[in-house]
C-alpha cells in the first residue's frame, strides 16, 4: 500500500493507500479496508477516523476490519461519543458496499466499550468479534492473513512510534498491574527476562516505568468508575499504601488520586 499525504489525498483515490494519524491509521487495500486505532484516541482522533469512512463508498464490495487491540481500558468518553453521534447517522449507507466487518477486540474493559458502539448504533452488516487478527482478516475476506497482518503491523509501529512489543506488555500489565513481574511477562511474552529487558531499554523505557504507569491507568479506571477508598484502590493495583498511590500520582499527574478523582468524574 502507498501512504496518502492526508485524508483529502486518501478519500480522493483510496485504492491501495493507508493515512495515519497520532493514534489511528486508515487503508484500503485489495478485497479489504479497514482501521486500526491504538492508545486512548482523542476527540479528534475519532473524528478524523471517521472522516475516513466514505472511502468505503467509492470501492466495489468488501469487508471491513476494526483493529482496536492496542486501545487502553481507559477510553475517553468524549471519543465514543464522537464516533456514535457522527458515524451513527451515516452508517446506513455504507451496507451495499462493506459486506462484514471483523473487530479485533482490546482488553478489558475497552472491549465493552468497542462492542457498545455496535449495539447502540447497530449496522447494515455483519459484524463479528474477535481476540485474534488472524481469524479476523480470514473472516473479513483477506486471502493471506498472516503476510498481510504483518504488513498493518508495521505500518502502525511506524505510525505510533512505539515497538509492537509494548503494545503486548502494556495488555498484560493492564490486566494485572498488581500481581506482575518481569520473568512472568517475558514468559507470557514467550521472551527470556535478559532479552526483555534488553528490548525495553532499546525501546527507552523499562519495565519498572510500564509497571507503574499500568498501576496509575488502573487507578484512573477505579476512581473514575467506582466509589471505592482511595486505600483500597491503592492495595488493588499493587501500591502499598494509600500514601504510595498519592506519591505516583503526584509524580505524574501532578495531582493527588482525590484531586484527579474530583476534576475527571462525570457529575
Amino acid at each position: 500500500m502507498r501512504p496518502a499525504k492526508d485524508l483529502d489525498e486518501f478519500l480522493s483515490d483510496p485504492a491501495d493507500r493507508y493515512v495515519s494519524g497520532r493514534r489511528w491509521l486508515v487503508f484500503a487495500a485489495d478485497r479489504i479496508g479497514g482501521m486500526i486505532v491504538w492508545d486512548n484516541p482523542s476527540p479528534e482522533d475519532a473524528a478524523h477516523v471517521v472522516r475516513s469512512l466514505p472511502a468505503s463508498l467509492k470501492r466495489e464490495p468488501h469487508g471491513y476490519l476494526i483493529d482496536a487491540r492496542r486501545m487502553s481500558q481507559q477510553v475517553d468518553p468524549a471519543s465514543f461519543t464522537t464516533v456514535v453521534e457522527q458515524a451513527g447517522p451515516t452508517l446506513p449507507q455504507y451496507g451495499g458496499r462493506v459486506t462484514r466487518c471483523a473487530v479485533v477486540l482490546p482488553a478489558g474493559m475497552g472491549a465493552a466499550v468497542v462492542m457498545g458502539f455496535f449495539t447502540i448504533i447497530g449496522a447494515p452488516f455483519e459484524v463479528r468479534f474477535f481476540a485474534d487478527p488472524i481469524a479476523a482478516l480470514e473472516y473479513a475476506g483477506q486471502p493471506d492473513p498472516r503476510s498481510f497482518l504483518a504488513t498493518l503491523d508495521a505500518l502502525q509501529e511506524k505510525a505510533s512510534g512505539t515497538p509492537a512489543l509494548l503494545f503486548r506488555l502494556r495488555a498484560l500489565l493492564d490486566g494485572d498491574p498488581a500481581g506482575a513481574s518481569v520473568q512472568d511477562a517475558a514468559r507470557q511474552l514467550s521472551l527470556s527476562t535478559r532479552s526483555l529487558q534488553r528490548r525495553l531499554i532499546e525501546a527507552r523505557t523499562s519495565f519498572r516505568a510500564e509497571l507503574l504507569a499500568a498501576r496509575l491507568r488502573k487507578a484512573q479506571r477505579l476512581l473514575v468508575d467506582s466509589d471505592e477508598k482511595i486505600t483500597a484502590i491503592a492495595l488493588e493495583v499493587g501500591c502499598g499504601s494509600s500514601q504510595h498511590l498519592s506519591a505516583l500520582f503526584r509524580k505524574m499527574t501532578g495531582e493527588t488520586p482525590s484531586e484527579w478523582r474530583a476534576s475527571h468524574r462525570l457529575s
